[in-house]
């Protein structure tokens, strides 16, 4: 399995970033600074690919 990178936070630029596990196996990242959170995705991939294209504020 391949490393999944992400991007800083697009509200703090924190690089403190994680992926979580949430409730029915769905997944999403949340920075571990401000509390942002991307919606969850049933894959760890597309919660990453969805925080990364998200722009900064």
């Amino acid at each position: 399995m391949s490393e999944i990178n992400l991007k800083p936070c697009p509200h703090c630029g924190s690089f403190k970033t994680c992926i979580r596990t949430m409730s029915y196996f769905r997944f999403k990242v949340i920075c571990k600074t401000c509390f942002a959170a991307g919606g969850a995705r049933f894959t760890k991939e597309e919660a990453a690919k969805v925080w990364n294209r998200r722009v900064m504020a």
